[in-house]
């Protein structure tokens, strides 16, 4: 799936660190992703996505970009777990009822992470419930 999205390769310390610019829709905002070891055969990966508030982030929350965040970190273990995975997996997963329950608990933290971040509670539930629609009408089967 093309999202439309674009970028630029800003730093690369391979393996270590990587910032990125994401472009979408005339909006610049900024990717950084660190991996630190964890003892033998362990790594933690760190994304942060940082931007300025905008339209798209008032009305969605943290959940802008987050339900396909969740979609691309599925995305990555399902290569991890076996790098001959099937390119298309993810939009099966996210397409069926599995998917839709995955996306539905992940909205629940982003809502929850909205609240943490200062939002009012209701504020923080609709902005998620809002993203949600979006995101698994990109996931509905085309006719």
């Amino acid at each position: 799936m093309d999202s439309g999205t674009v970028g630029t390769i800003e730093t690369c310390e391979a393996p270590r660190a990587l910032t990125i610019t994401w472009e979408y829709e005339g909006e610049v905002s900024r990717v950084t992703a660190s991996i630190e070891g964890h003892g033998t055969g362990a790594a933690a990966l760190t994304v942060r996505h940082f931007g300025e508030s905008n339209d798209h982030w008032r009305e969605y929350g943290p959940a802008a970009g987050g339900g396909g965040w969740d979609a691309g970190l599925l995305g990555l273990a399902l290569h991890l777990d076996d790098p001959r995975a099937d390119l298309d997996a993810v939009s099966r997963i996210m397409g069926s009822e599995e998917g839709a329950e995955f996306a539905r608990r992940g909205s629940e933290e982003w809502s929850r992470a909205h609240q943490e971040a200062g939002a009012p509670k209701s504020e923080a539930d609709a902005a998620a419930r809002a993203a949600l629609a979006l995101d698994r009408a990109q996931w509905e089967p085309a006719d």
